[in-house]
């Protein structure tokens, strides 16, 4: 049996610890610190960013922590839930830290899309493991 922990992918762990301090960094900016980009803004696509930075940030948490395909034994107890809620402690923490940041504000929509990211990732990841699961256990030799 494979010891808890011993299993942690470690490139992974790190990417998902410098994502979270990118989201971090750059939603802890003043918005007159940040880049004026409203000449290229499509209406809708800063959801878009927010689905894409906690959905990073679950997709590295999932690679770091989640089963190995070939064992399925996950690498730390209760591997999904922490890939549910870190960044989703994340998201309430940065957006309720937006209310004191000048320029910027606290969103209840970013909110919604950055949990709809990190629950795309979850969802695609069991899917993706159980049909490896599935399939593998059907593999059969013919002579």
């Amino acid at each position: 049996m494979v010891q808890p922990f011993s299993a942690v992918r470690p490139v992974p762990l790190v990417l998902a610890f410098l994502w979270a301090g990118a989201v971090l960094l750059v939603n802890s900016r003043p918005s007159s610190g940040l880049p004026d980009i409203s000449w290229w803004m499509i209406p809708g696509l800063d959801k878009v960013i927010h689905f894409c930075m906690y959905g990073g940030l679950a997709f590295w948490l999932w690679k770091a922590l989640v089963p190995d395909r070939k064992t399925f034994v996950p690498a730390v107890p209760y591997a999904r839930l922490i890939v549910v809620l870190v960044p989703a402690l994340l998201a309430v923490a940065d957006e309720w830290n937006q209310g004191y940041v000048p320029g910027r504000s606290p969103d209840f929509w970013d909110l919604c899309f950055d949990f709809a990211g990190i629950a795309a990732v979850v969802i695609l990841g069991t899917m993706t493991r159980n049909s490896i699961h599935r399939s593998s256990s059907r593999l059969t030799w013919r002579h």
